[in-house]
């Protein structure tokens, strides 16, 4: 295959978003790929969209992985900053054949949230220790919750605001922003202030 350019099609030996040495794809440039785990064959890369891949970006990166099970799935930020995904069609004496789509421009539902967890158990609400303190770690886990990359607070003090995404804790009627540790796509952490009342918080992002 050599080089692939997810965004146009085209192939060479070299200048495109995935580059094939024979057993290892490599991102090139800006751009990031990995498998994703728990998904292969045709009817997982048909289930597969652009939202799925974006809550999975986080694990991409500009590694070099191997390849070498027909029917896996990569998943591909190109350079051009899209999305995109790949079927593993055939392996044969260091050929590799792929079938593929991108998705240009990413867009998506609004935030959607499944489940805010205490981020020291990751116990669902209402399991003994499932509560989260005042001035403690806590997770929201859901889809288009972030940017498509991990972002982290890198000093203090900490942000209100990372990557784009924000958003605030409302207890008793008292609605106050929270404060982020990172956030990517499919996962927000932040700190429960310690000013808050003593209930469990409703995040509105």
């Amino acid at each position: 295959m050599g080089a692939l350019n997810f965004d146009t099609g085209a192939t060479g030996t070299s200048g495109g978003d995935l580059l094939w040495n024979g057993s290892t794809l490599t991102p090139e440039g800006r751009a990031t790929a990995a498998i994703i785990i728990g998904f292969g064959g045709d009817a997982d890369y048909a289930a597969l969209d652009a939202g799925m891949l974006q809550s999975f970006s986080g694990y991409f990166s500009t590694r070099p992985f191997p390849v070498s099970t027909p029917g896996s799935i990569v998943g591909v930020r190109t350079n051009g900053g899209n999305y995109a995904k790949a079927l593993v069609t055939g392996l044969n004496g260091g050929s590799l054949s792929l079938q593929f789509t991108t998705y240009s421009p990413v867009s998506g539902p609004g935030p959607s949230i499944y489940s805010v967890e205490n981020a020291a158990t990751n116990l669902p609400p209402g399991l003994p220790n499932s509560g989260i303190a005042q001035g403690s770690l806590f997770v929201v886990k859901g889809a288009y919750l972030g940017p498509p990359t991990y972002a982290q607070a890198s000093s203090f003090p900490l942000p209100t605001g990372i990557g784009g995404s924000s958003f605030a804790v409302t207890v008793g009627g008292t609605t106050v922003n929270a404060i982020m540790f990172y956030a990517l796509a499919s996962q927000v952490a932040a700190i429960l202030p310690s000013c808050r009342p003593r209930r469990p918080p409703e995040p509105e992002l």
